[in-house]
């Protein structure tokens, strides 16, 4: 092998090494589920944090909310990887077990959208759920007056975020005058969602004045049945979260009002949390995002037009910064 050739293998072994000590350090963000204009968003949030701070994203998703070992999978393969922190939606209390190699290697693991019972971590950036809930009874409360039936269409029990959506929902009617029709839970999957939502339709439309539902995908599914009810447009109906579909439906007057999360500043203040070198691992700052009302008239209006740019499609395409926003629209920072 001639004196060239050594030359020749030395650079590209000495370009290779200075190209590995470039590389990104990730911060692993691991959602709910998958396949829903929400965690896209929480994605593109992590995202646009992570290149102001020049790291990677390591996203990844479960394809269920009842996916629990896929989850636990997914936390197991993130530490394996060797990233610098964790931001989780937790699926389940039994991720608090995966958690504990984290907290052993003082790595920063930082919850979003939902609580999880489980030691200090360095942070939670979530939707204060509960209060979350009781708006949207508020709302369809404004809507009928105080007066008439109503109920909530369960998604699954279990799952943290929508438990407390739906238990601020009935605590508040239940000091109401309305009256409370029994609820019922549809699941996580939009076949079996929409084939229970048609069911419960079929027994109890004729006595419903008004529907609560707590996150995309049922009021997706809900949406869709109670198009083919023969009561369509005469029930109030209230969802949570956003899609373009919604939007759509909103506008036409099809649903009465959505109350909207702020996914895309979950995961930006998430991976920032993360990153930060001042995070410790037992921190455990805990922020609440707020919510937001949208309404056919709302959404037309500035405060509305910001929202949804932060949150929707243009956050998305990383035209914004969610910080600002959630800075100057309540948000709540807690120990």
């Amino acid at each position: 092998m001639g004196k060239r050739t050594w030359v020749v293998i030395t650079a590209v072994v000495a370009m290779l090494a200075s190209v590995s000590s470039q590389a990104l350090e990730c911060i692993a963000v691991i959602s709910g589920s998958a396949g829903t204009h929400y965690w896209r968003a929480v994605e593109a949030g992590a995202k646009k944090a992570a290149s102001e701070l020049g790291l990677e994203v390591f996203f990844r998703q479960p394809h269920d909310e009842t996916a629990h070992q896929a989850q636990r999978q997914l936390i197991d393969e993130a530490l394996q990887r060797g990233c610098r922190g964790l931001v989780l939606a937790p699926s389940s209390n039994n991720d608090a077990d995966a958690l504990a190699a984290w907290h052993q290697r003082g790595i920063p693991v930082v919850l979003i959208d939902r609580p999880l019972n489980v030691g200090p971590v360095a942070g939670r950036v979530m939707t204060d759920n509960y209060a979350a809930g009781r708006l949207a009874a508020q709302k369809l409360m404004l809507a009928l007056r105080d007066r008439g039936h109503v109920t909530v269409m369960r998604l699954k029990q279990g799952i943290a975020s929508t438990d407390a959506r739906e238990q601020g929902f009935l605590d508040e009617i239940r000091h109401s005058h309305m009256t409370l029709v029994e609820p019922v839970y549809l699941g996580t999957d939009i076949a079996e969602i929409r084939q229970n939502a048609e069911q419960y339709l079929q027994r109890h439309a004729a006595e419903l004045d008004g529907i609560f539902t707590p996150n995309e995908m049922t009021t997706v599914g809900v949406m869709a049945e109670l198009r083919r009810s023969p009561r369509h447009g005469a029930i109030v109906h209230i969802g949570f979260d956003y899609n373009r579909f919604l939007l759509q439906a909103l506008q036409q007057g099809e649903i009465s009002g959505l109350i909207l999360q702020q996914p895309y500043a979950m995961g930006y203040q998430g991976v920032k949390m993360a990153a930060s070198s001042a995070a410790e691992a037992d921190k455990d700052v805990i922020h609440f995002t707020p919510v937001f009302y949208l309404t056919a008239k709302s959404m037309n209006e500035p405060q509305g037009r910001q929202f949804l740019q932060l949150n929707t499609e243009a956050a998305s395409r990383h035209r914004v910064t969610p910080v600002d926003a959630a800075a100057g629209s309540g948000s709540e920072t807690k120990k």
